[in-house]
């Protein structure tokens, strides 16, 4: 129950965030063109740094932790990858792709780390950022295979995946954070205390601009069938199978939270802007997103009971 209240105080006050986003929007202060700036800040340099320095005071315990997260990761996208064609066969093509596609990628990376850290912070951080490896790499793969599928040529090459994951800046922050941590390199106090607080900076910033995403999205026959099925799949299927098979295992219960917390995150908000390069299904695309979002504020802290 403590971890179910936790995390539900946790998702109310990033919900603020949301709603302070949705409004900027509606008051114009966010916009659809200056909103990729903030985005780009967000992906190439302030989430970056809190991986970085997430991995101040790494130890050997953290690191094997680490190494399971991504076995756990790996097993869990490979599964997801081979069952989602099965899963969404009934619906029409251009649907069934939106929602492979979000099934498999989710918005680990975007809104899982910074929430990870928030419940379980350094160890949920660092456990989250490595967890995200094989999250990029299924991305940029099989992820990108599933919309190009009978409609374009598949030119993923492993020299492409590779030079994507070695020039993702929250990736290169992982091994900076990991030379940093273990050679315990000391920094300046001044530069510790501006790191942490630019780190403080990215939750509120990330569920900022995703009320801004929100705001965007056509209320319109919002809780279609299809929506509701991907939400049960993705938020609740997905991490509640993992949650108890992990348990099972007997696993450490940090580990155990932030996985969970990976597997039941909504869907990416890559999801909407593939679709217009794909020519999909846009608005179903934004409902799924903007369902799911709102949806995740009460089943993370619902699974977070069951640790």
């Amino acid at each position: 129950m403590d971890q179910f209240l936790q995390m539900l105080d946790l998702q109310l006050t990033l919900l603020v965030y949301i709603v302070f986003g949705y409004v900027a929007y509606r008051l114009k202060l966010i916009t659809d063109e200056n909103r990729p700036a903030f985005m780009t800040l967000l992906l190439n340099v302030l989430l970056p740094i809190m991986v970085f320095n997430s991995f101040k005071n790494i130890t050997y315990d953290l690191l094997k932790l680490s190494f399971q997260a991504i076995i756990a990761a790996s097993i869990i996208y490979g599964i997801i990858a081979l069952a989602v064609p099965f899963i969404y066969r009934a619906y029409p093509n251009k649907k069934a792709k939106l929602l492979e596609y979000a099934t498999l990628v989710n918005n680990a990376g975007f809104a899982g780390l910074p929430l990870s850290e928030s419940m379980y912070g350094q160890a949920g951080g660092i456990i989250a950022s490595i967890y995200l490896f094989p999250h990029r790499i299924y991305m940029w793969t099989v992820g990108i295979n599933i919309l190009e599928r009978g409609d374009y040529p598949q030119q993923v090459s492993f020299r492409d995946i590779l030079l994507k994951l070695l020039r993702n800046p929250s990736i290169v922050a992982v091994f900076l954070g990991l030379l940093r941590g273990l050679l315990e390199i000391p920094f300046p106090s001044f530069l510790d205390r501006g790191l942490a607080g630019i780190a403080g900076t990215v939750s509120p910033l990330v569920m900022i601009v995703i009320g801004s995403i929100i705001a965007t999205v056509d209320l319109k026959g919002l809780l279609e069938e299809g929506v509701l099925y991907y939400c049960f799949i993705r938020l609740l299927a997905i991490p509640f199978i993992t949650l108890q098979i992990m348990k099972a295992m007997s696993l450490d219960p940090t580990l155990i939270g932030v996985v969970t917390i990976m597997a039941g995150m909504p869907a990416g908000s890559t999801t909407t802007i593939l679709a217009a390069n794909y020519d999909l299904d846009i608005q179903f695309a934004a409902k799924i997103t903007f369902v799911s979002i709102l949806m995740s504020i009460i089943t993370i802290p619902l699974l977070m009971a069951f640790i």
